[in-house]
């Protein structure tokens, strides 16, 4: 029992310092440890995996920008004693960062949060093109859930597809 505590800190730690090529070398540990039966839903080369965890690695060279970390860097002590402020005050803050109206800002605290909100304002059906993330239809009515399933290999579509599809079945 103590050595399973040992590796799954380990792990955590591994998985923590988010180091890009740290991940990849715990994931072909754990592939080739695997029984092949775990890993028949993994196809095509180990390099297009690889690619595939690149890919999803939550990473955006773009923000903040550098005004932005100058202002948290200004403002630390605040934001680090009264985190965290109401929605009224946070909505108010990023539109004026962004120079928006407060009224189409809309913060929340990750993906799933926003898509509930978006969800609970929907009437109708909801179009979900597949495979998708699980939260769209997690959230909706079952029978308000209209699905799209791209019927070829690499689950490619066009605009033209969706719109062929969805003006038949909305």
């Amino acid at each position: 029992m103590e050595s399973n505590k040992k590796y799954g800190y380990l792990i955590q730690w591994l998985i923590g310092i988010g180091d890009l090529i740290v991940l990849n070398i715990l994931f072909f540990i754990v592939y080739y440890g695997l029984n092949s039966i775990h890993t028949l839903a993994i196809t095509g080369s180990l390099r297009e995996v690889v690619l595939l965890l690149n890919f999803c690695y939550l990473v955006n060279p773009f923000f903040p920008s550098l005004k932005m970390k100058k202002e948290m860097r200004a403002n630390f002590d605040i934001l680090l004693s009264e985190y965290p402020s109401g929605l009224n005050v946070n909505s108010l803050l990023i539109a004026k960062y962004f120079g928006l109206a407060q009224q189409y800002v809309c913060p929340g605290n990750g993906a799933a949060e926003l898509i509930k909100y978006l969800v609970d304002e929907l009437t109708g059906c909801l179009g979900v093109v597949y495979p998708t993330f699980e939260e769209y239809p997690n959230r909706m009515q079952e029978d308000k859930v209209i699905a799209y399933v791209p019927q070829n290999k690499d689950f490619s579509y066009t605009a033209d597809d969706l719109m062929a599809f969805f003006a038949v079945v909305c």
